[in-house]
């Protein structure tokens, strides 16, 4: 059968190929998952320091009566990655893969009310050691989002077209990718995020989902293996 898929675009599984030897995607989460954990202490160790006061002080540090400033955005941080995070986990089920990459946008939205409420907040460290932390803190989270937003897409991205489908197994398509500019270096195992470009595909057009390599380093062409596990992979497969 021929190939319908007229190109693709390919990623690497690190956004950014200078982290992708040392920081995959269980470090990845783990660290998602400590951070989560921080940052629902965080409240939490608030109310405890207000137990001194009163225990009316407490509820109030945890519901406050009214939300402004930097407590606002406080609240915003925390309730954005409570959305983006959940999902993650396997208590909730397991996700709709394109509707969990879409809600993971929100990360942006909690880096800069996390990044509002601490400008608005005074800070515990010394000065200027406190600014200077915060500064560099700073300057490396709205790095991280407008790498993502703005750079990723143009350094991390590479086309393809479909030049052979063929069928090694039950339920599994091959597509042979030929390059259209520069290839992709990679390892043996190595998945990539794959983007096809038909707008004949039942689901799936443009959108990107993980998928693995099984061409050897140095092949000409690039081979990714699809198995049907989802709408977007069975629509390939069609």
């Amino acid at each position: 059968m021929t190939a319908e898929v007229r190109s693709a675009s390919l990623r690497r599984s690190s956004r950014a190929p200078c982290v992708n030897a040392t920081c995959g995607w269980r470090t990845h989460h783990e660290l998602g998952a400590v951070a989560f954990l921080l940052l629902l202490s965080h409240p939490l160790l608030l109310a405890l320091g207000a137990v001194e006061v009163s225990l009316v002080a407490a509820a109030e540090t945890l519901v406050p009566r009214q939300l402004a400033g930097g407590t606002l955005w406080g609240w915003v941080a925390l309730l954005a990655m409570m959305v983006f995070l959940a999902p993650s986990f396997k208590f909730f089920g397991e996700p709709e893969y394109q509707r969990w990459r879409n809600v993971h946008r929100l990360a942006a939205v909690a880096v800069i009310a996390g990044l509002a409420h601490t400008w608005l907040l005074a800070r515990t460290i010394i000065e200027p050691v406190g600014t200077l932390i915060w500064l560099l803190l700073a300057a490396a989270a709205v790095g991280a989002v407008a790498y993502r937003l703005l750079v990723s897409r143009r350094v991390g991205r590479l086309g393809y077209t479909v030049a052979e489908l063929t069928r090694p197994a039950n339920n599994v398509v091959e597509l042979v990718l030929e390059p259209r500019a520069g290839s992709l270096p990679h390892d043996p195992g190595q998945f990539v995020y794959l983007a096809p470009y038909d707008r004949s595909l039942a689901a799936g057009y443009a959108e990107e989902h993980p998928y693995t390599v099984s061409s050897a380093p140095g092949e000409p062409r690039l081979r990714i293996a699809i198995k049907d596990l989802g709408d977007a992979s069975r629509a390939i497969q069609r």
